[in-house]
């Protein structure tokens, strides 16, 4: 039987680069393709561990968090989902629908 690693949270270094504005920074390709991908494993492992927030990063190395409450989780999914389709990504696609659905009922209704 294969043990299960515990998931180490990625941390995410964000620096203003060349003065960039930071609605620059966070339109940048590479950060989005970074949120897309571990909203599927963040929200994975939170569903597996009965927790309400989705920790997807930590940031420059502090003791802050970007995390996704259980409230937020469907609209990232489905996000997500638009986001891997519009990149003929359908693999990830799939992955994320069965992700979708193991959500808790009653967090597939707020949405």
């Amino acid at each position: 039987m294969k043990k299960k690693t515990a998931r180490v949270i990625p941390n995410l270094n964000i620096y203003p680069l060349n003065n960039a504005p930071v609605e620059a920074i966070l339109k940048a390709e590479v950060l989005i393709e970074l949120v897309h991908r571990e909203v599927l494993v963040a929200i994975q492992q939170a569903i597996n561990s009965k927790k309400s927030t989705a920790t997807l990063f930590q940031i420059n190395s502090s003791d802050a968090y970007l995390e996704l409450p259980k409230s937020e989780w469907q609209s990232a999914i489905d996000t997500s989902i638009l986001h891997y389709s519009q990149k003929e990504k359908y693999e990830v696609c799939k992955e994320l629908t069965t992700l979708k659905s193991k959500l808790p009922q009653s967090d597939k209704q707020l949405a």
